[in-house]
């Protein structure tokens, strides 16, 4: 209770003093086991690093939260209810990642292969795959359908020679 009143307490002060109050709140909710609430604190805290432009920290941050989420099986991110400018769910995940698996990421999902995405950016095919282990783990996906599906891409259309050979 005094970890999750922390965090409520917290979102009424003003945004420089958030941080340390919440941080507090995230100590004592990991001493207590309560992943749920954890993650709504983390969340909050990433949330106020972003607001205050402290990317480092709110990526850091969002790596801690996307563990715990995996962790307890989370299909969608914790948020607080009626919380204005609340990131979506894959903008919590993208900083989660680095700037590289970043890159990798969104040309997997747009559906290029991993010689064409080592061509693009001018890296090794071997680059490439280790980023999308990287990315596969942090993200909790096990396939390039899933990546699409949880960085909210459309499936690219198949080429049209293919569309219409199945007509």
């Amino acid at each position: 209770m005094r970890g999750r009143t922390m965090r409520l307490l917290a979102a009424t002060r003003d945004l420089h003093r958030r941080p340390p109050m919440l941080r507090e709140a995230v100590d004592v909710l990991h001493r207590s086991g309560d992943k749920f609430e954890l993650a709504s604190a983390l969340a909050a805290l990433h949330d106020a690093y972003t607001r205050l432009g402290d990317a480092g920290r709110a990526r850091s941050v969002a790596r801690k939260t996307n563990s715990i989420r995996q962790a307890c099986f989370a299909e969608q991110p914790v948020r607080r209810v009626g919380a204005p400018d609340v990131l979506e769910e894959t903008e919590v995940d993208m900083l989660a990642l680095s700037d590289a698996e970043r890159r990798v990421a969104k040309a997997a999902a747009k559906g290029l292969t991993n010689r064409e995405i080592a061509g693009k950016l001018y890296l090794t095919t071997s680059t490439v795959e280790q980023h999308l282990t990287r990315i596969y783990r942090k993200l909790g996906v096990s396939s390039r359908v899933q990546l699409q599906s949880r960085l909210g891409v459309q499936p690219p259309s198949p080429h049209p020679a293919l569309q219409d050979a199945s007509a």
